[in-house]
């Protein structure tokens, strides 16, 4: 663990050599949002917390730290439904849900990215999610902006129907 947060330290340490901008806004930001979902009668209440958010070259980042392995290819998302079905993708429904609970930042900043850090993947750095979410959108657009949290908040609302309806039993993901 020592020589993953040395081989860390050492990676941001060289981006700002090389000439770029870092700043943290915040570690270990803890979000909440009740939410109200139609069909209800009662809201429910998401919390979480992020491990970082940052400012790097103008790019807001929310970053979620992992100390196990994490590849890429699990951050390119191209059908929401797969948040739901596939554990591979664990990662990419947790920043977007961060996304979710933070929407005043997604509102405020123009270039907001939302990715993983893993430990285990360090050559890669920050890993950003990828989301292609219309025809009009490139599949390795990394912005996340209120169109994208619309998509995911209908996923989201999906999810909590079937969590809350008594006929449907639960089971794994795995």
């Amino acid at each position: 663990l020592k020589t993953h947060i040395k081989d860390f330290l050492k990676t941001e340490k060289e981006i700002v050599k090389k000439g770029s901008v870092l700043k943290i806004l915040h570690l270990e930001k803890s979000l909440e949002k009740e939410v109200s979902v139609p069909g209800f009668s009662f809201p429910l209440k998401m919390v979480g917390k992020v491990d970082r958010i940052d400012i790097l070259d103008g790019i807001v980042r929310i970053i979620d730290y992992k100390t196990g392995k994490t590849l890429s290819s699990k951050l390119k998302v191209s059908n929401f439904e797969i948040l739901l079905s596939d554990s591979q993708y664990s990662s990419s429904f947790q920043v977007l849900a961060y996304c979710y609970l933070y929407p005043s930042l997604i509102q405020k900043n123009r270039s907001v990215q939302a990715g993983i850090i893993s430990f285990q993947n360090l050559k890669e750095y920050f890993m950003p999610l990828s989301v292609k979410n219309s025809k009009k959108r490139e599949s390795n657009n990394f912005i996340i902006d209120l169109p994208i949290i619309s998509l995911f908040e209908e996923v989201l609302f999906n999810l909590f129907r079937e969590i809350f309806n008594k006929k449907i039993p639960f089971r794994s993901r795995d």
